[in-house]
């Protein structure tokens, strides 16, 4: 179980980019960021032309979880079931949950805006 508080960020341009926190490029904040013996380094939607394409979450951890270490994610009113349509991955210590939301309504983070995510079930 996680909770604590996310400040999202937003690098837009022309409509394309990520909304919600990355420790890569410095995007929004996550305390804490301690999560499946790691750190939580994304959490966030990624946008083309305005609309929402991916929604992801990825952890840095010494050891593979494997797709079902999490079963869902709580945040900004939004729960998403990690299924048979999540692709997940582990690489180079990185776990990365990403399913494709084809324009639909990911975490709908908005830049500068506190979250309290209140649940991630491991």
């Amino acid at each position: 179980m996680f909770s604590g508080s996310l400040v999202a960020g937003d690098n837009l341009s022309g409509g394309t980019g990520v909304k919600g926190f990355a420790t890569s490029g410095a995007l929004g904040s996550l305390t804490p960021t301690a999560f499946l013996g790691g750190n939580i380094n994304s959490w966030g939607d990624q946008y083309v032309t305005s609309a929402y394409v991916l929604t992801a979450f990825s952890v840095t951890t010494a050891v593979d979880p494997g797709k079902f270490a999490i079963t869902r994610i709580v945040s900004n009113g939004v729960t998403w079931t990690i299924g048979a349509g999540t692709s997940y991955s582990y690489s180079a210590g990185a776990a990365t949950w990403s399913e494709s939301i084809n324009g639909g309504l990911g975490f709908a983070f908005i830049g500068g805006n506190t979250y309290n995510p209140s649940k991630v079930n491991q």
